[in-house]
């Protein structure tokens, strides 16, 4: 049995996002509890995503074996939510560092910490990998800086919290709202079917 103390019982919010308000730096000094807290012991691990649907991935979050590739991620969200959603890979940790702001500064075998789009995107999901699994979240409201954890994933023989490979990070896409211009076309469209409907009866 696994017990776990206050300081490594993460609040979620802690661990997955912080809202815009807050200020990158503050997290410095949660990030350094984390890790000590990391390295104490480990937390409970995260539920399998394929043991879904119905898991909260804004407060609880899932774990899926294997790498975060487009299609696990996807197959992830939809095991986890029951929820069909595209995603789009906006950038990760390793290949496009230049894209984002981390503390610390390389989350390359790291247990914890903070991270933030530089040029302001939103990110809806991310993903945290570690050893043989990732750790997948939503983000809801979308938000471009957050936290990241590798509590909840465990290393090979299972006992260990294993520390970041990468960090990746997803937008979904958005639907449009169509311009007032083609609704009406649209409008136009419909009235002139229905009266030919009409005349055929």
């Amino acid at each position: 049995m696994v017990v776990v103390t206050p300081l490594q019982a993460h609040p979620v919010e802690a661990i997955v996002g912080i809202s815009s308000s807050r200020h990158f730096g503050f997290g410095l000094v949660v990030a350094a509890l984390l890790m000590v807290g990391s390295a104490t012991g480990q937390a409970e691990p995260l539920a399998f995503c394929s043991s879904g649907p119905g898991i909260d991935l804004v407060n609880d979050g899932c774990r899926a074996p294997g790498n975060d590739s487009h299609g696990a991620v996807e197959q992830a969200i939809l095991d986890a939510t029951g929820m069909v959603v595209t995603i789009t890979l906006y950038g990760k940790s390793d290949d496009d560092a230049p894209l984002f702001e981390f503390s610390p500064e390389d989350p390359d075998g790291s247990f914890s910490g903070e991270w933030r789009v530089i040029d302001g995107t939103l990110i809806h999901y991310f993903t945290v990998k570690g050893a043989l699994e990732f750790a997948l979240y939503h983000l809801a409201p979308p938000s471009s800086e957050g936290w990241y954890s590798t509590a909840g994933l465990l290393t090979p023989n299972g006992r260990n919290q294993p520390a970041t490979s990468h960090l990746s990070f997803w937008t979904t896409q958005t639907a449009s709202v169509p311009e007032p211009a083609t609704l009406v076309l649209l409008g136009t469209g419909l009235v002139f079917a229905g009266r030919r409907l009409r005349r055929r009866n």
